[in-house]
């Protein structure tokens, strides 16, 4: 470029720089105008404000939504099989209430899965106003596992859709139970079954109050008055019906829940049926079963597993689960026998002080006794133990014996008598049982 081209465009760009602030000039008073006034949303526009405004409408129940069970984790990965999408997977949750289908009918992956998020739940963005919170579905809900049995529980009823079992409760053929593996029983979710006491082996029940008196079920206790989208229940959610409720152990009945799972817990464990008492680790240990030991293992694992609630969806219809099922496990009362296997002067110094041994064996014909106790001998004649009573023989097993040697004050001149023992054991449940003659 010459010199007098550089002038030439220096020039130029003199020249266009006023013409350039002069535009602007009359742009930027035009862009201000109605500075001050309201801003108006275009017609078609003005119902999302319903919506999207400057409230935490949004914005807090999607934080309190984001630290929950369904805004957490990666359950919804397992959406890409047919048998999960339904319920694993926000938007195969959607699709499948729009089509009326329950979770066995579903048929294909969803292979781009979300978590359940507003869209599984909502009508969102399909009239564009407030209504769009409306929930995708309320219609009574038919428990596809356990045929005949609908739940009609209000808003809880979209809950239901998938809090529901996958599977019905076992029936032994031929006194046994086959089939069982690792993921064995009701599979995650059975809390609708279980507020309408139903689900559990052989054993049925009758709906809780907190099915028949809370209008929306779920949704009452577990979003409370102010749609707490953790889903955590609140306490304040249970003083309208259970006044001075500090805790949901009320009565302490959680308590003598927890302590009967326990229980029974240990009892499977130690059957070889259950791998831990654990509920987060726990899973069977067995691929088939006595019956009545495999509905005892259903059983757990439906309440201290699946609904994990100790009680509180239906505390009547838990603890007859629970006991039942402990008496399922409890082997029953040992047989216990005591018979004489030797009668001697132990050493000239008993002899001269008159203090006879006899020599006992208990024996057990029943199941396993545990905790066995000779509590108590008398004698007729004036002779009376001199042994120091109750004397622990400890554990034995069916078909087992143990000696006992028990000494008596022998009067001079008695050359006869007889003496009547008591004894008691406990089964495997801890049920104690008394034997011979108790004083």
């Amino acid at each position: 470029m010459s010199i007098n081209q550089k002038r030439g465009f220096k020039y130029l760009t003199f020249t266009l720089a006023p013409a350039l602030l002069i535009v602007l000039m009359v742009l930027v008073p035009t862009m201000s105008m109605g500075q001050g006034e309201e801003s108006q949303v275009p017609a078609e526009f003005e119902t999302c404000t319903d919506c999207h405004n400057d409230t935490t409408l949004i914005t807090g129940k999607a934080t309190a939504w984001s630290g929950s069970g369904h805004g957490t984790g990666t359950a919804y990965l397992r959406s890409t099989n047919a048998g999960c999408a339904g319920c694993h997977s926000g938007g195969a949750f959607s699709a499948m209430v729009a089509a009326g289908q329950s979770p066995n009918q579903v048929t294909t992956g969803d292979h781009s899965p979300t978590r359940q998020s507003c869209r599984a739940c909502h009508q969102i963005h399909e009239t564009y106003t407030g209504t769009d919170w409306a929930l995708e579905t309320t219609a009574p809900v038919g428990l596809y596992a356990i045929e005949g049995t609908t739940f009609d529980g209000g808003s809880g009823n979209l809950c239901t859709n998938c809090h529901q079992p996958r599977r019905a409760a076992p029936v032994g053929v031929d006194g046994q139970v086959t089939g069982i593996s690792s993921h064995w029983g009701p599979h995650h979710g059975p809390q609708s079954s279980m507020l309408l006491g139903t689900g559990g082996a052989a054993l049925e029940g009758s709906a809780a109050g907190h099915y028949t008196f809370v209008g929306d079920t779920c949704v009452s206790c577990h979003l409370g008055a102010n749609d707490n989208h953790t889903f955590t229940p609140s306490v304040a959610a249970c003083t309208t019906c259970h006044a001075g409720a500090s805790n949901f152990d009320i009565g302490g009945r959680q308590t003598a829940i927890q302590a009967k799972i326990d229980q029974l817990g240990t009892l499977l464990v130690n059957a070889g049926l259950l791998s831990s008492t654990d509920p987060a680790e726990a899973h069977p240990n067995v691929s088939s079963a006595p019956e009545d030991q495999a509905y005892a293992l259903w059983n757990w694992i439906l309440i201290a597993k699946e609904d994990r609630s100790k009680g509180v969806h239906n505390p009547a219809y838990t603890e007859d689960l629970l006991d039942a099922s402990i008496a399922l496990m409890c082997d029953g009362a040992p047989a216990l026998s005591i018979m004489v296997d030797n009668v001697y002067w132990a050493s000239l110094a008993d002899y001269t002080g008159r203090l006879l041994s006899v020599d006992y064996i208990i024996g057990n014909g029943g199941t396993n006794a545990f905790n066995v106790m000779l509590t108590n001998s008398s004698a007729n004649n004036g002779v009376s133990v001199a042994s120091p009573l109750p004397a622990s023989i400890g554990d034995m097993t069916a078909g087992a014996s143990a000696p006992i040697t028990l000494q008596y004050n022998v009067p001079s001149g008695v050359s006869t008598f007889r003496a009547s023992n008591g004894a008691t054991a406990q089964d495997n449940c801890g049920t104690t049982y008394e034997y011979g003659t108790q004083p």
